[in-house]
């Protein structure tokens, strides 16, 4: 059966991302999905979280940093598989300027790397495996790609346990 989209989606899926917002005690995440910076703009859900999920594998069209920073996210964590799995062959993520706003957003560099994806490069099966480069970031940022399975747990009071 053909997936169907909303007309208001146009081509893109994505405008019509799901986003969710759990709050328990003093803990809070938002989930972004995979929407778009102006989508993310729009959310009524604009209020602190304790963790954000990086929106769309930290693409360069979503995790606006505006948005990111109107959040005041003591965690971000971010969905990506490694380079040349999957869909970073054709697609790339993170980026570069993402994983730097978000950086900056948890208050500055640490002492981990991410391996990124300049967003003036193009991304394409053959040619990007020359054009990943590792990207300083917040300790705060936990990726997949680099960290494995990020388990998180949370009794309520403000803070997130990674196990």
């Amino acid at each position: 059966m053909p997936q169907q989209w909303y007309p208001e989606c146009g081509s893109s899926a994505n405008v019509c991302s799901i986003a969710l917002r759990i709050d328990y005690c003093a803990s809070s995440i938002l989930f972004t999905g995979d929407a778009e910076a102006l989508e993310e703009a729009d959310l009524t859900i604009n209020a602190p979280v304790t963790l954000l999920q990086v929106g769309h594998h930290g693409s360069k069209t979503s995790s606006s940093p505006g948005a990111a920073r109107t959040r005041e996210p003591e965690v971000c964590r971010h969905l990506g598989r490694p380079t040349g799995e999957g869909t970073n062959l054709t697609y790339c993520h993170p980026r570069k300027e993402t994983v730097d706003a978000m950086t900056a957003v948890l208050g500055g560099v640490g002492s981990g790397v991410i391996h990124t994806f300049p967003s003036t490069a193009s991304c394409s099966a053959s040619t990007s495996a020359a054009r990943w480069v590792d990207e300083p970031a917040s300790d705060r940022l936990w990726v997949t790609a680099r960290d494995g399975d990020v388990v998180l747990t949370t009794t309520g009071d403000g803070t997130f346990l990674r196990e």
